[in-house]
C-alpha cells in the first residue's frame, strides 16, 4: 500500500491467489465508522470481556453486543486485546465481524430495500477509494443485489494458509494452491468449526442485549481474506488442514486476550 497504493495491493492479491481481482476498494477509520452505522449496527459475541486502551473497544462482559460506529473500528482494529494477541488473532475477529454482518444484513432484508442500499452505497462511495468500475453507487448497489441472492452458508472467509517459521510465520504455498484451486473451481469451501482461528470460538454466552460503550479507537488494523461464494450449499471439501476462517452462517465468538 505505501508503494505502490490500492492497485498494487491488488496486483499482490493476485500473485497470492491466482485469481482476477476485477474491483478493489480502501476504506478509511472514518468509513468503517459510517458504513457500520448505516447498516444500523453488528451484533458480535464475545465470551468475555475485553478493555483494550490502545484500540479503544470496550467490552463489559461476556454476551452479545450491537456494534457500530466507534466501537465497531475498535474491534475490527483490536489486537492486543483478542485471542492471543497477533494480527492472525485479529484477522479471525474480522472474520466474526463480517460473517455476523453478513446474517445480519441477510435477516434484516437491507440488501432487498432499495432505499437503505442505496444509503449505503452512497455512504461507502464517500467514504472508500474505489476502483474505476466500482467508484458509482448504482454499480455498489447492484453488486449488492447480486449477493443478496447467495446464500450465506455458501460464503466462506478464510485466512491465508501460513507456516511457521521461527517467530514468525510465512505463507504456505502448497496449501494456498489447493484452496484457491477450489474457489476458481467454485466448490464449496466447508470450514471445520475448530479452525475458526486465533481470535474467535463457535463457544456460545448466555447472549445480553446491551450496546456496548462509545469510545475512540486509536491502534492499526490488519486484513482478512474472503473465498468466493459456491453455487450449492456446502460440502466438506479437501481443505488443507492449516486453513482457518468460518462460513458465514457460523455464529462464532470473539475471545479476550
Amino acid at each position: 500500500m505505501s508503494r505502490g497504493g490500492l492497485g498494487c495491493v491488488a496486483t499482490a492479491v493476485e500473485s497470492l491467489t491466482g485469481s482476477r481481482i476485477r474491483f478493489a476498494a480502501q476504506i478509511s477509520f472514518q468509513g468503517v465508522i459510517e458504513l457500520s452505522t448505516a447498516v444500523g449496527g453488528v451484533p458480535i459475541c464475545f465470551t468475555g470481556p475485553i478493555d483494550d486502551p490502545r484500540s479503544g473497544l470496550s467490552i463489559p462482559s461476556a454476551g452479545t453486543f450491537d456494534l457500530s460506529g466507534e466501537q465497531a473500528l475498535a474491534l475490527l482494529r483490536s489486537r492486543h486485546g483478542v485471542g492471543d494477541g497477533s494480527d492472525l488473532a485479529r484477522i479471525s475477529t474480522q472474520q466474526v465481524f463480517l460473517s455476523s454482518l453478513a446474517r445480519t444484513l441477510r435477516a434484516r432484508a437491507t440488501l432487498a430495500d432499495p432505499v437503505r442500499l442505496y444509503a449505503i452505497a452512497d455512504t461507502a462511495s464517500r467514504t472508500m477509494v474505489l476502483s474505476t468500475d466500482l467508484a458509482d453507487p448504482g454499480t455498489l448497489a447492484s453488486l449488492a443485489t447480486t449477493v443478496a441472492g447467495i446464500p450465506v452458508e455458501t460464503m466462506a472467509l478464510v485466512t491465508y494458509p501460513y507456516l511457521p517459521h521461527g517467530n514468525r510465520v510465512v505463507p504456505d504455498k502448497a496449501a494456498a494452491t489447493t484452496l484457491f484451486g477450489l474457489i476458481a473451481a467454485d466448490q464449496p469451501l466447508h470450514l471445520d468449526a475448530s479452525h475458526t482461528g486465533r481470535g474467535a470460538t463457535t463457544a456460545q454466552p448466555t447472549p445480553t442485549t446491551p450496546r456496548a460503550p462509545a469510545a475512540p479507537a486509536r491502534s492499526g488494523g490488519g486484513p482478512s481474506t474472503s473465498g468466493g461464494p459456491a453455487p450449492t450449499s456446502p460440502t466438506a471439501s479437501s481443505l488443507p488442514k492449516n486453513v482457518d476462517g468460518q462460513n458465514a452462517d457460523q455464529a462464532t465468538c470473539v475471545v479476550p486476550a
